[in-house]
């Protein structure tokens, strides 16, 4: 149904506080869960912050983003495929996520990939719940049930929050429709 590299996009109708107007990347998928990172969810603090409480230097403008409610403490890099470390994990032929030690000092050290964004947590479903979620089974609903698209650097690395879930939400409602036609 949805697969690593795809991203989900809460609908209009979607009214929850913490899920309205978000867009997230699914990173990765296996029979026991799927995980992704909300991509237009900036948080409060800049990864300047981050930096200087690890004992770094950073003069970057970059906020740290919140990737979803699970592992909150969690630090995962969604970047382009530009770049590796010791745990890079390749998503598709785009876009790659890090989560190591090495990450922060070699970003602030001025190795870096071309796009990037730093979260702290993730987004993750257990097996059949995503599925249940997208397609508005109960205790879910049609309404608010999630929207899919493929993923572009647009979207993933836009820093203002609206403007990257209209074009996500954009991009979930153009694939359907040419789906659509492409059964008649």
């Amino acid at each position: 149904m949805i697969e690593p590299g795809q991203m989900l996009v809460a609908p209009p109708a979607q009214k929850d506080s913490y899920w309205s107007q978000t867009a997230i990347f699914i990173y990765e998928r296996s029979p026991h869960n799927t995980i992704g990172l909300i991509v237009n969810k900036p948080g409060d603090r800049p990864v300047s912050d981050l930096a200087k409480h690890n004992g770094l230097d950073y003069d970057g403008q970059e906020m740290l983003y919140i990737g979803g409610p699970v592992n909150s403490s969690a630090l995962v890099l969604l970047h382009t495929n530009d770049w590796r470390s010791q745990n890079t994990f390749r998503v598709n032929e785009e876009f790659s996520v890090t989560s190591d030690k090495a990450m922060l000092p070699r970003i602030c050290s001025g190795d870096r990939p071309s796009k990037w964004k730093l979260f702290l947590g993730m987004s993750a479903w257990a097996s059949g719940q995503l599925e249940c979620e997208i397609i508005g089974t109960h205790p879910w609903n049609k309404q608010s049930s999630w929207l899919t698209s493929s993923s572009d650097s647009m979207v993933l690395f836009d820093t203002e929050p609206a403007r990257a879930w209209k074009r996500a939400l954009n991009a979930s409602v153009k694939e359907a429709t040419e789906t659509l036609f492409q059964t008649f």
